[in-house]
């Protein structure tokens, strides 16, 4: 599991620190917690596939991973902490989230609100938000038109500049030295060069007033060895004006993307058709111009198996060609379509019985499954082609055509079945869907095609045999001759 912790626009790396020491001595005086590990300003590495890497030098923003010592309990813990962080820490918005399964989102629930105007975005966005707070299993919102930290405006003075010697690239220069330092020289570190940089302690330009009193080198006037300075104060005016916060956009328009985040265990979906059927009784009315569409967790979900379904049309034309010029026959190549079909849906039968979430891991499963299952059902295809008396139509030679190959398809199935059973048993989210998808729609398909495709394959190859049997008169029995008895 993780934790976000975001305090307010314009709070420095120290009020950042300050918190984290504060909720990591929380954190570690858990019986059940093993491990924690933050980053501050930044998202960590991206160390697992469906986590984001997309903040950086946020000093109000910092991550906690945690590692647990036992993961039936983290869900039970994921909810209480919440609770609890929401309570003791109200300066700060902090999320507790379990790491899931599924394509990586920013939230579980979106709504995107696409304008001209960013004023009418933002009263928008708060309308949504304030809708979408009071969803019973909301925890927190947000939207990305927040309010951006304040920033430091200097207004130079023409005069004062032309009379200390100075222009603005100076002055600019100068304020850069000052609070982001200058390159010094260098430490040498074994192989490798290290910069060492001169920077103004931070308590000198901690506040707007401190800032002011930062000086501006000018030009010297002779050869002392002390290099003269003036104010910055002296050159003009400082003032504290509202920035405005980062627009975003997609396809051109203005975007205002409204975020909500989920207790622990409640799915997307049903939060999204909660949020759509209160929207549908209270409809909140949009400017001519603006729209809105739905995000998050259900958009993303929705947009992958498109992506996963998108070439299933390919692949299944080219095993139809595979198979049809492997027998040559259309009535073959139907009957081991019929096995992919019944491997798909014995695959989805599997998951559906051990309660198993169908989630992207379990949709590649039952695509990989339907490959693997076709093999035996080709297996006793080929040896009935091959064999004299099946082909005639025997009953006796198909069973033992299928007895034979049983051998092979037996060991291969429990083979695969073993391999993924590590896999099923494992115990976590992310490999027991995927391995119960693939072995459970194995084994099931091994079974329907011992059952299926000999009588398939009687079927359809001697239909004379078994549908136009040719009819029986009864015909009369010869009279039987009388004799008269003595």
């Amino acid at each position: 599991m993780y934790l976000d912790v975001k305090l307010p626009e314009g709070a420095s790396i120290d009020d950042s620190i300050a918190l984290v020491n504060a909720v990591d001595e929380k954190l570690r005086a858990e019986p059940l917690i093993r491990r924690v590990d933050w980053t501050i300003g930044e998202s960590p590495p991206e160390f697992y596939y469906n986590l984001r890497a997309n903040v950086k030098g946020v000093p109000s923003w910092s991550r906690g991973l945690v590692l647990t010592r036992d993961e039936n309990q983290t869900d039970d813990l994921i909810r209480r902490l919440q609770k609890e962080v929401d309570r003791e820490y109200p300066q700060a918005q902090i999320l507790v989230r379990g790491i899931d399964q599924g394509p990586p989102v920013d939230a579980p629930l979106e709504v995107r609100l696409y304008g001209p105007s960013t004023e009418v975005l933002k009263t928008l966005g708060e309308t949504f938000r304030q809708r979408v707070a009071a969803l019973p299993d909301v925890t927190h919102t947000k939207v990305s038109m927040a309010p951006a930290p304040p920033k430091v405006i200097f207004d130079l003075d023409e005069s004062a500049l032309k009379r200390a010697g100075l222009s603005k690239a100076e002055v600019a220069r100068g304020i850069e030295s000052a609070l982001k330092g200058r390159i010094g020289g260098e430490l040498l570190e074994g192989t490798e060069r290290l910069p060492v940089r001169a920077i103004l302690k931070r308590e000198e330009w901690d506040s707007t007033d401190d800032l002011t009193n930062i000086r501006i080198p000018v030009r010297a006037p002779g050869p002392d060895t002390l290099v003269p300075a003036v104010p910055l104060s002296a050159l003009g005016s400082v003032s504290l004006i509202p920035d405005e916060s980062p627009i975003a956009r997609k396809n051109g328009d203005r975007l205002n993307n409204v975020q909500g985040f989920l207790k622990r265990g409640v799915l997307p979906e049903e939060a999204l058709k909660m949020l759509a059927a209160d929207l549908e009784a209270n409809p909140i009315a949009l400017p001519t111009g603006y729209y809105l569409e739905f995000g998050g967790d259900s958009q993303e979900r929705g947009e992958l198996v498109e992506d996963l379904m998108a070439p299933l049309g390919t692949i299944l034309a080219a095993m139809l060609a595979t198979i049809l010029l492997t027998f040559n026959s259309w009535r073959l190549t139907g009957i081991a379509f019929g096995v992919t079909g019944c491997s798909f849906g014995l695959s989805l039968l599997a998951l559906a019985v051990f309660q198993y979430p169908l989630g992207i891991q379990a949709l590649i499963g039952v695509i990989g499954s339907v490959g693997v299952s076709i093999n035996a059902a080709i297996i006793i295809l080929s040896g009935l082609r091959l064999n004299e008396g099946a082909t005639a139509g025997e009953p006796d030679a198909i069973v033992d055509v299928v007895m034979d190959a049983s051998r092979h398809i037996v060991s291969t199935t429990v083979t695969t079945f073993g391999g993924f059973l590590p896999l099923i048993l494992e115990g976590s989210e992310f490999w027991p869907p995927f391995a119960m998808a693939i072995a459970g729609g194995v084994l099931l398909s091994t079974i329907v095609s011992f059952y299926l495709v000999p009588p398939l394959y009687t079927l359809l190859m001697h239909p004379r045999r078994h549908f136009l049997q040719p009819t029986h008169h009864n015909t009369p029995e010869p009279p039987v001759a009388l004799r008269e008895v003595a």
